[in-house]
């Protein structure tokens, strides 16, 4: 080995004595090929080139639980009790049991609490368009987990009127959330 092969001409690593290929980057000394050594843009790219179906996840979340809760909204502004016994005549009707004794009995709390279920319905897919808005923008992608994380909190003030329905939609929020921050590097910072 002579004085200027003491280095890799490809990536300037010191070559030990006797080398035939570089330890750092694989070529050869000599200037031939490795046939052994990874293609250099082998694991480049790769998460870039990866792509996260998870943003759509949020869209459709974000437009149809806002078309959901715009419409439990105008349900909940109008509901009284004679609404609320023909909607429990209704169930009836269509499930063919009696459902009354799944529902609560008609209070003027109830209209209340369902205002307040919707408004916590609406903000929260709300969050979700706006964090598919970050993914989509490509960045940053901590505000999309965040808003993300936040739309799944929320959501759990659905349960002031559902609490099973509430608890499905944070579980699944939050597994979104978690999805959304694993793939986090499809995403520019």
């Amino acid at each position: 080995m002579t004085e200027e092969n003491r280095f890799c001409t490809a990536c300037g690593a010191r070559l030990p004595e006797g080398s035939i290929y570089c330890p750092e980057c694989g070529r050869p000394v000599d200037g031939g090929q490795n046939p052994y050594a990874a293609d250099p843009g082998w694991d480049r790219g790769m998460v870039q080139r990866r792509k996260s179906s998870i943003p759509v996840f949020l869209l459709l979340y974000g437009i149809f639980g806002l078309i959901v809760s715009l419409y439990m909204l105008s349900f909940a502004y109008g509901l009284n009790e004679e609404v609320y016994n023909q909607f429990l005549q209704n169930a009836e009707e269509m499930i063919g049991s009696d459902v009354s004794s799944m529902m609560p009995p008609w209070e003027d709390s109830l209209r209340t609490m369902m205002l307040a279920a919707s408004v916590f319905g609406i903000i929260s897919p709300v969050l979700a368009l706006v964090s598919y808005y970050f993914c989509w923008k490509g960045g940053p992608w901590k505000n999309a987990i965040i808003l993300c994380g936040l739309s799944s909190v929320l959501i759990l003030g659905t349960c002031i009127a559902s609490s099973m329905e509430g608890l499905i939609l944070f579980l699944i929020g939050m597994f979104v959330t978690f999805m959304l921050y694993r793939d986090k590097d499809t995403f520019a910072s």
